[in-house]
């Protein structure tokens, strides 16, 4: 089981768009293995609590932009 989220779409931001994102989910999802996709609007921290929290995912996937800093 995959739980595969992902962003193409970054309005009001200066991040690019990701437009391969929808088909690289549907791919992951549908044709490489079973599981719950999110995007765009759905990929939210509390769908991503929620559904690894009620499911097993072998495999959790994000596809989007990341920022990291350091510290807490």
């Amino acid at each position: 089981q995959v739980l595969a989220m992902g962003a193409s779409e970054f309005p009001g931001t200066n991040q690019s768009q990701l437009p391969a994102v929808p088909l690289e989910l549907d791919t992951i999802t549908q044709q490489l293995w079973a599981g719950q996709r999110f995007l765009n609007q759905d990929l939210t921290r509390h769908n991503l609590a929620e559904y690894s929290r009620r499911s097993v995912f072998q495999i959790i996937h994000l596809a989007t932009h990341a920022r990291f800093a350091s510290g807490r």
